[in-house]
């Protein structure tokens, strides 16, 4: 047996020792993902996230614990690494427990110190996508006064180390003179950090590319395009668009931001009304970009026109023909990398290292704006709830299908969240994952 990547640091200190005993019942963990290779098998454990390579007879008897005699001394070495447990072993309880402790040991290290912070600097936008999840937000710009008060905020609570900027909306660009505010102020105490914006990208110039990359810090921009010139300026229905077409905008705007040194990420939202024109923007994305190493792009499903038992499963599986044609056109520049440490939460809304701050100087715990997420205000400390931080990070129970699933340890689902994708298991997306970890298994596998 020999050990590839070892545990998450934090989860060895945490789990106890496996007593061995011949009269235990063992099985293999429910946590184990297996890819056999030209030397054996290389097992990766999604709990614990140690790799190993496992001779033909070892993985033999892995599988197989109660039933074959075990090598001397293998018993013990692969309850040691938890690759079998009990018969009675609860891994589901064990994982909440290790993403519990590994939160407050998180907590010591960082003194609950934030590492990014997702601003926005306006919920308006200049685009009228039909699917925005914002409809029926207020319209709200933030001031220069706040945005003063939002630096001297990010100053206060950040880290030492560089801070991460992540700029969302609304669209951002509609309100860029907060942006150089707030970037100016933290640039001028002396801190260092970076920033990644979220925009449809229509109101870049030669001008605001070179403040975005040289005041801003900008490193990558998500520019979403839902199909090519028609489509595109159809569901976008951009306010103010004048005589220009707005597609061809803002692909030149994506040609500058390569130029420049910043990374692009095309986000492709797929549904019945235009898979088949993403697949022409597929093509044409990767005539025009497909060899620039700062390009990539992804397609994402969009679940607004849902209906029938299967409509999950039906976008996830429009999703996968549009993104396997587009790896064969603009093929990844990297693919998914082996995971090294244990997960502890979902996403920004119970991450205590993230920061969500409204145009109007709310503090939120998610960037979709909900109202039962926003825990207090930049003005006011003392009116801060942290009883809604703490709710945040509750979590949903096992459905059904965790049972059997080896992801479990990487699924957090909400109990506040109405995201209603959180809330349901794909199949096809499941498969996905797990395709996606195999690969990454042996490429690192293949480099160590």
């Amino acid at each position: 047996m020999q050990s590839i990547q070892p545990m998450d640091s934090i989860v060895a200190r945490l789990l106890p020792h496996q007593a061995v005993s011949s009269e235990t019942a063992w099985r293999p963990l429910r946590f184990l993902v297996q890819q056999p290779v030209d030397s054996g098998t290389l097992v990766f454990n999604v709990m614990t996230r140690e790799l190993v390579l496992l001779t033909p007879q070892e993985a033999d008897w892995l599988n197989h614990p109660d039933s074959l005699a075990a090598p001397h001394g293998l018993r013990d070495e692969l309850a040691n690494r938890y690759l079998i447990v009990p018969q009675q072993f609860n891994e589901f309880q064990i994982t909440h427990e290790l993403r519990e402790m590994a939160s407050v040991l998180q907590r010591r290290v960082t003194g609950g110190k934030k590492t990014t912070f997702t601003i926005l600097p306006t919920t308006d936008c200049n685009a009228r996508c039909f699917y925005c999840y914002e409809k029926g937000c207020a319209k709200i710009t933030m001031t220069d006064e706040t945005a003063r008060a939002v630096a001297e905020h990010v100053l206060k609570v950040a880290v030492p180390e560089a801070i991460r900027l992540r700029w969302f909306g609304g669209e951002p660009l509609l309100n860029a003179n907060v942006i150089d505010l707030i970037c100016q102020n933290i640039a001028a105490a002396g801190r260092r950090f970076s920033s990644h914006i979220i925009t449809n990208g229509y109101l870049f110039n030669d001008d605001m590319v070179k403040r975005a990359v040289s005041l801003w810090a900008l490193k990558k921009a998500q520019i979403t395009l839902d199909g090519t010139e028609d489509v595109y300026n159809r569901r976008k229905a951009y306010i103010h668009a004048g005589q220009d077409s707005p597609f061809q905008r803002v692909l030149d705007n994506v040609q500058r931001l390569l130029e420049a040194g910043v990374k692009v990420s095309v986000r492709m939202n797929v549904d019945s009304r235009n898979a088949q024109d993403i697949e022409a923007l597929i093509a044409l994305l990767a005539k025009r970009f497909g060899g620039h190493d700062g390009f990539s792009a992804y397609v994402s499903p969009l679940f607004d026109d849902l209906d029938g038992d299967d409509s999950f499963e039906g976008a996830y599986r429009r999703r996968q023909v549009l993104q396997e044609k587009l790896d064969r056109l603009i093929p990844p520049k990297r693919h998914p990398s082996l995971p090294k440490e244990i997960r502890i939460h979902a996403c920004m809304a119970d991450s205590e290292t993230a920061e969500v701050i409204l145009p109007d100087g709310r503090l939120c715990t998610c960037e979709h704006i909900d109202a039962t997420g926003v825990w207090g205000t930049l003005a006011d400390e003392s009116r801060r709830n942290l009883d809604v931080l703490t709710a945040w990070r509750q979590s949903l129970p096992p459905l059904p299908e965790c049972q059997t699933c080896a992801l479990f340890p990487d699924c957090i689902r909400l109990t506040l969240c109405n995201n209603q994708i959180r809330r349901h298991c794909s199949a096809l997306e499941r498969q996905r994952r797990l395709n996606d970890l195999a690969l990454a298994m042996k490429e690192f596998a293949d480099s160590n």
